[in-house]
């Protein structure tokens, strides 16, 4: 329900820093509630489902690490191990480009239990 209420405009043609601090939380919180959404579908075993919301968030911000977490757990319990190491990949590299940074311990650690 928060997903569908965050996505909508927020007084289209309204314009002002208040307007634009109330867009930006609406954001947030829409980020939010995809990434929950794709925690509870990988719980569910909606994997396909927990993929797309994962995209779905890293569409919204691809330097979100969770979301990141959420779609190599995704992929790699969809049996595609080697998708979920691409993922990494894909996270390691937009870090780089974008912040010369590299991923956190947590997600650093997501990678790790991909290889065992």
């Amino acid at each position: 329900m928060a997903r569908l209420i965050t996505a909508r405009p927020f007084l289209p043609g309204v314009e002002g820093i208040w307007a634009d601090e109330w867009r930006r939380r609406l954001h947030e919180l829409r980020i939010r509630a995809v990434e929950c959404m794709a925690d509870v579908q990988l719980q569910r075993g909606q994997t396909s489902a927990a993929i797309q919301s994962a995209e779905l968030v890293l569409g919204m911000d691809e330097l979100r690490e969770s979301g990141w977490r959420i779609l190599m757990r995704a992929h790699a319990a969809a049996g595609n191990v080697g998708t979920a190491l691409r993922a990494f990949e894909r996270c390691r590299l937009t870090l780089h480009e974008q912040l010369g940074t590299v991923p956190s311990p947590s997600t650093r650690a997501t990678h790790s239990e991909l290889l065992r």
